[in-house]
């Protein structure tokens, strides 16, 4: 048989399955490189014209326009083109993802703030201090005795903020509109919305005696706008995140989120290792889960939202990421002062929300003080003392609820020098020969706490947890999804699983191989024949390995793995010669793989040759690790 037309069949296409349940842009596509020379080299082998419209070469990622294609069909072409080396990965401009508050929420039951009740100033706004519960909660006087976030900034990734605020002037540091890509002026109406001059007042609203005061009142707001009204997609806001790291924020506030990219993945991951802290809405979807970004990335300070009583909100996401909760129910802040005279309390510009797009802004916060107290204090260290800090509120311990607690001012009386973070990287490897694995899923869950982290394994076969906790883990590994675009496999069925323990320390390398415990066919044919039937197990190349006869009226089981060396794809073809027998002639039977059973069908056509899959002989290899 000539194998010769054997063409390379890439990885399966996972995004045309997923994309149906996210938003993007059509006509954009955003590619993670290893160097340089390789985009150019993808760019070359693709027939679209692409062209490079923009770079971000910190995290090593590039937006290409797509010159009159769209995402989905050059996605479909990728499927037939060899892996092109030195891509990390593919993947849409994702626009889906949303701000995390209730504006007007039925379920909450606003105290008056008439102007009646309000302790009034000779010129201003009135004074709202006295329904702030958020800082009394806190301990906020107590933590303003040691702190106030002075020489803090703190990265407002939102809708802008409203600088001509009273409460915000002098209070804002210059900003960025990465969809745009011009700067902002601190003195300027940002804000397309309300809700980033809402975060921003409770960060750091300054305390003048009118108004409200944010936790951090002497801390800068350095206002990056993602929503403009609506997101401006993934590739603007890591540049956005970028650009912030570079140009001195010490803290990245994030009340929003949605589902995962790889691009954002890449920006946060940036922002931690430069020592920025990270800090994201759980969401507000109430269920227990994790598929909620960025507060699911390793190393983000993920708040759930809790109330005047140190309740959990019946609306606050809950999950294993969640590190700790803030009040977040009926929090009064500023507004943009145009939107004041329509929708603010009286006409001024202050409002109440709700969502956990208010506890996130608390916590960084709290971030800032500990900054300004421990300007050396690292990333897991504040986050660390975040954690301790906190007071138990829902479950006793740690909890999927509240995290380790309420934030407190506690916090800034612990030392970060009695924190060491533990750095893991996992590698998945094939076993036969050592290729690394992506697109393998990683749980890490902590033997104290119970706490599970969660990760993917990158094209290089590695995925790096840092800042976690050290100590004892229990460690699930499970792929490579076959689903996924760099994944070698293309069936679930090739799919291994393992478990494990591992001590995480300061610097700790895991190694998981994957082998493929089992290959084998079980054939017969349909009717009698007088002819020779040969089947061939190929080489990912076309070449033969090994070939065995089936005999007619007879059923075969072949244990391939035992002629299978090194890792990869494997081909099982047939060769007919003779007289074909009248009726429905072809090979029925099981391909065996990992003690899973895949059943086969083929019709032997008149050339007498072709390929054994469950598709019909699609030509369809088969993946061995």
């Amino acid at each position: 048989m000539d194998h010769s037309d054997i063409s390379p069949v890439n990885s399966y296409i996972p995004d045309l399955i997923k994309l149906a349940e996210r938003e993007y842009d059509e006509d954009v596509l955003v590619v993670g490189y290893e160097n340089l020379s390789d985009l150019e080299n993808f760019t070359d082998k693709l027939d679209q014209g692409m062209e490079v419209k923009s770079l971000i070469p910190e995290i090593r990622v590039a937006l290409l326009s797509l010159e009159g294609q769209n995402v989905e069909n050059v996605l479909k072409d990728l499927e037939s083109k060899e892996k092109i080396e030195g891509i990390r990965y593919i993947e849409p401009n994702y626009t889906d993802r949303e701000i995390q508050v209730i504006k007007n929420d039925p379920n909450v039951v606003i105290e008056k703030t008439g102007s009646s009740a309000l302790n009034q100033v000779e010129e201003g706004y009135p004074d709202y201090r006295e329904f702030q519960y958020a800082l009394d909660k806190i301990n906020a006087e107590t933590a303003w005795a040691t702190a106030t976030g002075a020489g803090v900034v703190v990265g407002l990734l939102d809708t802008g903020t409203d600088g001509t605020h009273p409460d915000l002037v002098d209070q804002l540091f210059l900003g960025y509109d990465p969809y745009w890509n011009k700067k902002i002026d601190p003195n300027e109406d940002s804000d397309t919305d309300g809700h980033g001059t809402h975060t921003a007042g409770i960060i750091a609203a300054k305390d003048d005696g009118q108004g409200v005061v944010g936790l951090a009142p002497d801390a800068k707001i350095m206002p990056i706008r993602i929503f403009n009204p609506n997101y401006v997609g993934d590739y603007a806001v890591a540049a956005g995140i970028v650009w912030a790291v570079e140009n001195g924020a010490d803290v990245l506030s994030n009340s929003w989120g949605g589902g995962y990219s790889n691009i954002l993945k890449d920006a946060f991951d940036y922002a931690l290792t430069n020592d920025v802290v990270v800090v994201a809405s759980s969401g507000n979807f109430t269920t227990d889960q994790h598929w909620f970004y960025p507060s699911g990335f390793p190393g983000v300070i993920a708040v759930a939202a809790s109330d005047d009583k140190d309740n959990i909100a019946y609306f606050s996401s809950r999950g294993d990421y969640v590190s700790v909760s803030a009040p977040g129910v009926d929090i009064i802040s500023t507004i943009p002062v145009e939107l004041g005279e329509y929708e603010g309390i009286d006409g001024n510009p202050y409002i109440r929300w709700s969502g956990t797009s208010m506890p996130a802004p608390y916590v960084s916060a709290l971030a800032a003080l500990i900054k300004e107290k421990y300007p050396e204090a690292n990333v897991y260290q504040i986050r660390k003392m975040i954690e301790d800090g906190a007071l138990d509120i829902d479950e006793d311990g740690y909890d999927t609820s509240a995290g380790y607690g309420r934030i407190s001012s506690a916090s800034l009386n612990l030392n970060p020098t009695d924190y060491e973070a533990g750095n893991l990287v996992v590698k998945a490897i094939s076993k036969r020969s050592s290729n690394p694995l992506p697109g393998v899923f990683i749980t890490l869950e902590s033997k104290e706490t119970s706490k599970r982290y969660y990760g993917k394994t990158s094209n290089d076969g590695t995925e790096l947890f840092a800042g976690i906790e050290p100590g004892d883990y229990e460690i699930i590994i499970g792929g490579p999804e076959y689903l996924y675009y760099y994944a070698p496999n293309y069936r679930m069925e090739e799919e291994l699983s393992y478990s494990g323990n591992v001590e995480v320390g300061h610097e700790t390398i895991y190694t998981q191989e994957f082998e493929t415990t089992q290959f084998k066919a079980v054939l017969t044919t349909d009717l009698p024949f007088n002819g020779t039937l040969t089947i061939s197990l190929l080489d990912g190349g076309g070449n033969t390995i090994e070939t065995f006869e089936l005999p007619s009226n007879e059923e075969i089981s072949i244990d391939l793995l035992q002629h299978i060396i090194e890792s990869g794809h494997y081909y099982l073809s047939y060769e007919y010669v003779g007289t074909i027998p009248e009726g429905e002639f072809g090979i029925r039977g099981e391909i065996q793989i990992n003690n899973e059973s895949i059943p086969v069908e083929i019709s032997i056509n008149q050339e007498g040759m072709g390929f054994i899959d469950e598709y019909g002989g699609d030509r369809i290899p088969w993946t061995i690790f």
